[in-house]
């Protein structure tokens, strides 16, 4: 769990600085859980960045149905169902079920400063 937790920590924040610094204002971080949480406002985001002007009414019913359909469930469960058995697609935070306090603990103790940039966790939470 050490070595997850200090690998995640290490991976995204070497890809968003990366990322800045590579492609400056032709970079864009999206958060899985902000185009789940508020995926109107996410596509918004995306659509601004790509500078188009996308009209029509019925976007928002469009991507709630979408995000309610989740095609590829069936296919996802039934090759990786002793991985993916008990875990819900297109929801966030199911890895918290599976923690123990312990690990959540010891998880924090690793990527704790990431887990609060990225807006995971609240400074100083434990």
């Amino acid at each position: 769990l050490q070595t997850e937790a200090s690998d995640w920590s290490r991976n995204l924040e070497e890809i968003d600085r990366q990322g800045r610094a590579l492609f400056a204002d032709q970079y864009h971080c999206l958060r899985f859980e902000d185009l789940l949480d508020r995926p109107l406002d996410a596509l918004i985001a995306i659509w601004d960045f790509l500078q188009v002007q996308p009209s029509f009414p019925e976007a928002e019913d469009l991507i709630a149905e979408s995000i309610n359909r989740n095609p590829g469930a069936e296919e996802h469960v039934r090759k990786e169902s002793d991985l993916v058995d008990g875990f819900k697609r297109g929801s966030t935070g199911g890895w918290r079920d599976w923690f123990t306090p312990q690990d959540r603990q010891f998880y924090i103790e690793f990527a704790g400063q990431a887990l609060v940039d990225w807006g995971y966790e609240e400074e100083g939470s434990s």
